[in-house]
């Protein structure tokens, strides 16, 4: 019997790679572990269930989607049902299922937990969290671990062709602010300049959109919005926080 049948350890690597708290070393030597490891496995389909179903899987009314559309893309005047009438754009942005960022207990339990217990030998613990919820259930995991931003895909989206996926930060106040361009995969990581940083600790929620190859001409989003979701936890904790107890392994994995 290997270590990765002890539950807590595995509960704890699957919670890491699932929240972007590992580096790619780990990560590439997690997902060789899952082809082996039916606990560790297990583990990973057991949190990817629990952030599918915390989050309100209720189709929100036409007037929700335009005051979110009025946030991202102001002075459009159009109303949604006009805007998306046919083709990729209508099927992804109805085809959402927000739960306009309400989540159940237990899962934003589940969500500071992972903030104020880095996994023992992890490169940082998350200092921000956000489940932004897409397209046909979709959904993804937004972490911050220092200057690190990783965004995790539950149910990888490829990107339409000749098109980009944008990140916006949702700022308490004011326009929507540029983050990067992503990709909605495993998990894509950007690293932070110290301006965007300290923009972060401002932030209300974020959005994705689907913008030309490169980026919005604009510096605001121009197309579809396929992902949104607030800030669900955040915290200004220092890693190093052990989580497993002593003798139980673990803190080599990430090295």
């Amino acid at each position: 019997m290997t270590r990765y049948h002890q539950p807590e350890l595995c509960n704890r690597l699957a919670s890491d790679y699932l929240t972007g708290g590992m580096s790619p070393a780990a990560r590439r030597r997690f997902e060789a572990l899952l082809q082996t490891e039916p606990t560790l496995a297990q583990a990973l389909r057991t949190w990817r269930q629990r952030l599918d179903d915390g989050l309100l899987r209720q189709k929100p009314p036409e007037r929700a989607w335009d005051g979110i559309l009025a946030r991202v893309q102001p002075g459009t005047g159009t109303p949604v049902s006009q805007r998306f009438e046919k083709g990729w754009a209508k099927r992804t942005w109805m085809g959402l299922t927000l739960g306009f960022g309400v989540l159940t207990a237990s899962l934003m339990v589940s969500l500071v937990m992972l903030l104020q217990q880095p996994g023992p030998g992890a490169p940082s613990a998350a200092q921000m969290a956000a489940v932004l919820k897409g397209p046909e259930g979709h959904s993804a995991v937004l972490t911050v671990h220092g200057s690190r931003l990783v965004l995790t895909a539950v149910g990888p989206v490829a990107t339409p062709g000749n098109k980009s996926f944008e990140l916006w930060m949702l700022p308490k106040q004011g326009k929507p602010q540029a983050v990067g361009l992503v990709q909605l995969r495993s998990s894509d990581t950007l690293q932070l300049p110290a301006p965007a940083l300290l923009a972060l600790s401002q932030a209300k929620g974020f959005a994705i959109s689907v913008e030309p190859a490169g980026g919005s001409p604009t510096g605001q989003p121009t197309g579809p919005i396929t992902y949104v979701g607030d800030v669900v936890a955040m915290t200004r904790l220092q890693p190093g926080q052990a989580h497993l107890a002593p003798g139980q392994g673990g803190g080599d994995f990430y090295e």
